[in-house]
């Protein structure tokens, strides 16, 4: 029998093993089962030369099922409020709304009434009411910028430590804006303990009566301020204020 080269190939192909495996077939790819080949060929007159191989059946690689998309939370582009100019940082005072001023005299009030009770002043109530008058009108209810460092009363500093700010003096009854050092306090109670040393030590107004409160501290050659009508203005302020 004569064969052509063609088959001579395949027949020499078949006697190395009969198999060839594509380099494409994925390693992961897992064996199942096998099942027989008959690589025997009618070309042959011996057939039983050709071992039967079995083939290798490839389980196809299961695709990951698509998992449905995660609606993402939406990015707030919303920004908080600003903090409101009558607001300051933490650990320093606070500058009242106008709104406030009725939380400003309780504040106020309240914080001269318990130290005064301390010290066991007689008729602390009348005093604390004069003392909170008089810091309403100086920082105008708490809203001067001074009350960032709970300087309610226009104290002035001169040791060279104090914070520096525009305020309207009297001299020879001319009016004019000087600026002046004003102390800084690092709380309410600290300043409300050093405003009540300072009237009483400057011009002993416990040694009065609560009445006299406005006339003395604007007596002698040391005047708690240069205004000339500044009493007047006190008692005024305090009629309507606690009327």
């Amino acid at each position: 029998m004569t064969m052509t080269k063609n088959k001579l190939e395949r027949i020499k192909t078949l006697q190395r093993g009969g198999l060839v495996y594509s380099p494409f077939i994925p390693k992961e790819q897992e064996i199942v089962k096998t099942q027989p080949m008959d690589y025997r060929s009618p070309f042959l007159i011996e057939e039983s030369k050709f071992p039967v191989e079995p083939v290798k059946v490839y389980k196809p690689i299961e695709q990951n099922t698509p998992q449905p998309i995660k609606e993402e939370t939406p990015i707030d582009y919303t920004f908080p409020d600003p903090v409101p100019i009558t607001e300051t940082v933490s650990g320093k005072g606070k500058i009242y709304k106008a709104s406030e001023k009725e939380l400003f005299k309780s504040d106020i009030y309240n914080a001269y009434l318990k130290e005064l009770k301390s010290r066991g002043i007689n008729k602390a109530e009348e005093f604390a009411k004069r003392l909170a008058t008089q810091d309403i009108l100086e920082s105008r209810w708490g809203q001067s910028t001074l009350s960032e460092h709970f300087n309610f009363g226009g104290v002035k500093d001169f040791s060279g430590n104090g914070v520096q700010k525009d305020t309207t003096e009297y001299t020879n009854g001319q009016k004019k804006t000087v600026k002046q050092p004003f102390r800084k306090f690092k709380d309410l109670s600290d300043y409300v303990k050093y405003k009540i040393n300072l009237v009483d030590k400057k011009w002993k107004v416990f040694n009065y009566s609560p009445e006299a409160y406005y006339s003395v501290i604007v007596s002698g050659k040391q005047k708690y301020a240069t205004d000339p009508d500044y009493a007047n203005k006190l008692n005024k302020l305090f009629k309507s204020v606690w009327a």
